[in-house]
């Protein structure tokens, strides 16, 4: 694969990205092309349901392998219908509905799902859906079934949409569908009610269906998204655990915010600062939108504007266009680490990105997973190279997000030189006690032999008196 096809595949996302836009949107996502993509999606037949886990609280959690392709795209399997039909979908926390093809789109995806094939479908063909996404729309109709997360666990009754028709639909989205984990407050933005007495489309959050049937205790799940930086395909972890979060997978402890927006899960924002620079906005801040959908860091225009002549300063690169770094003699090819280290502060938190957690290399050029747009309302998304970083956990009972440091957190580079210099007094003041120890015990047993001394000769004294 060339860099210009990499590239493209990027550029594609930007226009998939706004699905957090005010015009509630449905998105299914893209991500950077792997080469035999197609032919090594077979590894995701090992990325089934591990084992439930129990947590000191008691509470049950289920926890899902997602395969991991070049950091670009976490992709995992659901089973749908009584014949289990499996599909390779996105999670995603910046949409709201599990949209999957059907089969008349078999020539577009890997699979598709036919409602005639399982005996517990109900279709609800006169409930239309129209979901808009950046580049396009996708038509389709609701229906009910069963559906899973792995084929071990007990299948949830839930309502999706069955899309028939993709509009403008690029051919680089290699998952069949996505399942979006974002309640919304209006339905009426998105289907037709022939009958208003109609209620199915009600049941479409999974999350809150498995509380109903039991399954867990608790409106959550978490995201743990590993680092890959083998080039091979699914071979680190990468997790979507329900009911909570693994306790492995953090550092520390959780920081919690409230969410702020009724539709997406966004929370507040107090500023930026890169490098020592702080980007302040107004007094309320901006909203952050949390999103497993996208494969990048999504700025205001202006924002990332005032970003780039840090990095610039920094790095020495010239100019930078279509995410790339360019020098004065083609694309630069800089060490990440060299890049400013981006940090975002939520209510005294501050959640810290490297420049190797947000700069990649293609065949040696150096590139941005970090992007800014002109937005008529202000937001940014923290995609997958955020959430590489801290585990989030998302909280519907109480509508909170948590952030932890993820165990592959990327310390910044001025952050790892603090430490060996904290390192290397450490040791020099313990190597000084150390050796004023040894001195002072040296110098006891030096005195007490003196001592010792001087009485042995205040005795023969003594006696030489004595037999005079």
């Amino acid at each position: 694969m060339n860099l210009f096809q990499d590239l493209t595949s990027f550029l594609l996302i930007t226009f998939l990205l706004f699905s957090t836009s005010k015009c509630n949107t449905v998105t299914f996502r893209l991500h950077k092309k792997v080469p035999d993509f197609q032919q090594k999606l077979q590894f995701l037949t090992d990325a089934h349901m591990d084992n439930h886990l129990e947590n000191k609280s008691n509470l049950t959690l289920f926890e899902f392998k997602l395969a991991n392709f070049n950091n670009s795209q976490y992709v995992g399997e659901i089973y749908i219908g009584s014949n289990q039909q499996k599909l390779d979908v996105i999670f995603d926390t910046g949409s709201h509905f599990l949209v999957v093809p059907e089969p008349s789109l078999e020539w577009q995806f890997s699979h598709t799902f036919n409602c005639n094939l399982s005996k517990t479908c109900q279709p609800f063909e006169d409930q239309s859906a129209y979901l808009k996404y950046g580049s396009g729309s996708v038509y389709g109709y609701v229906a009910d079934d069963q559906v899973s997360f792995g084929n071990n666990l007990k299948p949830t009754k839930t309502s999706f949409v069955i899309a028939t028709e993709i509009n403008k639909f690029p051919n680089e989205f290699h998952a069949d569908g996505v399942l979006g984990l974002r309640k919304i407050k209006d339905l009426d933005n998105y289907f037709v009610y022939p009958n208003a007495e109609t209620i199915a489309v009600k049941n479409y959050s999974i999350i809150d269906n498995m509380k109903a049937e039991g399954k867990i205790e608790k409106r959550q799940f978490s995201f743990f998204l590993g680092n890959d930086n083998s080039g091979e395909l699914g071979v680190y972890e990468a997790e979507f655990t329900v009911g909570g979060y693994n306790k492995k997978y953090i550092h520390g402890n959780f920081s919690y915010f409230n969410v702020i927006h009724g539709n997406y899960w966004g929370i507040q924002t107090n500023g930026i600062n890169v490098d020592g620079v702080n980007l302040r906005f107004s007094e309320k801040g901006i909203m952050a939108v949390i999103d497993s959908g996208t494969s990048l860091i999504t700025l205001p225009k202006e924002v990332f504007s005032s970003i780039i002549p840090v990095i610039k300063e920094k790095t020495g690169c010239e100019e930078i266009r279509r995410f790339m770094c360019l020098c004065s003699d083609g694309p630069c090819n800089f060490d990440p680490e060299d890049f400013p280290t981006i940090t975002f502060e939520f209510n005294g938190f501050k959640a810290v990105l490297p420049g190797k957690s947000y700069v990649i290399n293609i065949e040696g050029y150096n590139v941005l997973e970090i992007i800014g747009l002109d937005m008529t309302e202000k937001f940014i998304i923290l995609g997958d190279p955020f959430m590489r970083q801290y585990v989030t956990i998302f909280d519907e009972e109480e509508e909170k997000i948590g952030l932890a440091k993820s165990v592959y957190y990327i310390e910044p580079k001025s952050y790892i030189g603090k430490k060996l210099k904290l390192l290397f007094l450490f040791v020099i003041v313990v190597v000084s006690l150390i050796l004023g120890i040894c001195f002072w015990k040296q110098s006891k047993k030096k005195d007490e032999e003196n001592i010792r001394l001087l009485k042995h000769t205040e005795g023969e004294i003594s006696m030489t008196v004595l037999k005079s």
